[in-house]
C-alpha cells in the first residue's frame, strides 16, 4: 500500500495523517491514544524482535509487521512513530544510506520516544553525513513543547539567573525507557542551566532475578531503572535530577532557585514567587490537555506536523547526549565524569 507524498509545507490541522507506528505489545493502549489525539491513520504496525520471539497477530487493528525497513519503505510518506527500537530499528534510522530510496527522499517526519544512537559520536555522526534526513527525526517528548516548561523558559528571560536545579520525571514500566527520560532531563538542563562541569550519577533498580546487581549498560539504549544524579557546574551552579521509568504514573516537575526568586513547574503550569514568596508569574494551566505522556506525544506530534512546534537544533541534540552519556559513565566508574571528555573523545566541540 502506497499513500500520497506528503508535502514539505505543514499540514492543516484538519488533514488525516498516514503513520506507521513501531512499538512494543504492552504499549498497545498508549499507541491508541496517541494516534487517535494526533489525528494519525495508522496503516501499518510493527513490533522490535518479532522475528525472534512470539508477537501479538495484530495490533492497533493492522497486521503487525516484522521488518521496519521493509515496512518503512512501503509507506515512505507516512508520518512514523517509533515506542520502541531494537537494534535493527536504531541501526535502520541512524545509517539512512541503507534504507530505499523513497525512504531517503521523503519528507515524512519520524518520531521516537527512544534514543535515537546510543552514543554522541553516532549522533553527531548523523547529523554531519545526513542532515536532511536527521532532520526529519524528533525526539518526543520534548520539555520545551510542554505548556508548563515552556512558560517557565520564557518567565526565565527576566529572572536574573538560576542558580539551582531540582527536576524529577517518572514513567511507568514498559512506557518510555529510561534512556529516552535522561536525554530529556539533560536536554532541559542545557536549556536551563548550560553546560556542567561535571556529572556524578547512579543507577539503581536492575537487580537480577538471583539478587545480583547489574552494571548498567554501556550506551543510552541499555539502560533501565532509576537514576540520580548531581550536575555541578565550574560557576559553583548546581542541579540535581531524580529519573525512573518504574515509577508509575506519569510525572515531570521542576524547581528552579535563583536571584529572581523560584520557579516551579510541571507539564501543564509554572509558578513564580520572588524570594520574600510573593507570586509573580504564573501560568494559566491547559484544562483541554491531556494529563500524562499519551497526551503530551499526541500534542507535540501534532504541532510538530503543523509546523507549530519547531525541530530541536543539532547542537542540542548533541549537548544533551554529551551530559548523557556523561551520567552512564559517572554510573558504571562511580566517580564524577565530564561532558567535555565525552565531547573530545566523540571530536564533537
Amino acid at each position: 500500500m502506497m499513500v500520497s507524498r506528503m508535502p514539505r509545507q505543514a499540514r492543516n490541522s484538519a488533514d488525516p495523517v498516514p503513520g506507521v507506528v513501531w512499538l512494543n505489545p504492552q504499549q498497545e493502549s498508549l499507541a491508541e491514544h496517541v494516534v487517535r489525539a494526533a489525528g494519525i491513520d495508522v496503516i501499518a504496525a510493527g513490533c522490535p524482535g518479532a522475528r525472534r520471539a512470539p508477537a501479538p497477530a495484530s495490533l492497533l487493528g493492522v497486521s503487525l509487521a516484522d521488518d521496519f525497513r521493509r515496512t518503512i519503505a512501503d509507506h515512505p510518506d507516512a508520518a512514523t512513530l517509533v515506542l520502541a527500537a531494537d537494534a535493527d530499528v536504531r541501526d535502520a534510522l541512524t545509517h539512512p544510506d541503507s534504507l530505499a530510496r523513497g525512504v531517503a527522499e521523503s519528507y515524512a517526519p519520524i518520531f521516537t520516544t527512544e534514543p535515537l544512537a546510543g552514543t554522541l559520536n553516532a549522533v553527531a555522526r548523523l547529523h554531519g553525513d545526513h542532515p536532511k534526513f536527521s532532520a526529519r527525526v524528533h525526539r518526543i517528548p520534548t520539555f520545551a513543547a510542554a505548556p508548563g516548561f515552556a512558560a517557565t523558559l520564557a518567565s526565565l528571560e527576566s529572572f536574573g539567573g538560576p542558580r539551582s536545579l531540582d527536576l524529577a520525571c517518572r514513567a511507568a514500566r514498559g512506557s518510555i525507557s529510561l534512556g529516552g527520560l535522561l536525554l530529556g532531563a539533560m536536554e532541559f538542563v542545557v536549556l536551563t542551566l548550560g553546560e556542567p562541569e561535571s556529572i556524578d550519577a547512579s543507577i539503581s533498580g536492575l537487580d537480577a532475578l538471583a539478587g545480583l546487581r547489574l552494571a548498567p549498560g554501556e550506551t543510552l539504549d541499555r539502560i533501565a531503572g532509576d537514576l540520580s544524579a548531581h550536575l555541578r557546574f565550574a560557576d559553583g551552579r548546581s542541579a540535581a535530577v531524580s529519573l525512573s521509568d518504574q515509577g508509575g504514573v506519569w510525572f515531570r516537575g521542576a524547581t528552579i532557585l535563583g536571584a529572581g526568586g523560584c520557579i516551579r513547574a510541571d507539564d501543564r503550569s509554572m509558578s513564580r514567587t520572588d524570594s520574600a514568596g510573593e507570586e509573580i508569574d504564573e501560568s494559566t494551566p491547559d484544562s483541554a490537555m491531556q494529563v500524562g505522556l499519551a497526551g503530551l506525544l499526541a500534542r507535540e506530534v501534532r504541532g510538530r506536523l503543523e509546523g507549530r512546534i519547531v525541530a530541536t537544533p543539532d547542537v542540542r541534540v548533541e549537548a544533551a547526549y554529551a551530559l548523557a552519556e556523561a551520567a552512564l559513565l559517572s554510573a558504571r566508574t562511580g566517580q564524577p565524569e565530564y561532558p567535555a571528555t565525552i565531547r573530545r573523545m566523540a571530536g564533537v566541540v
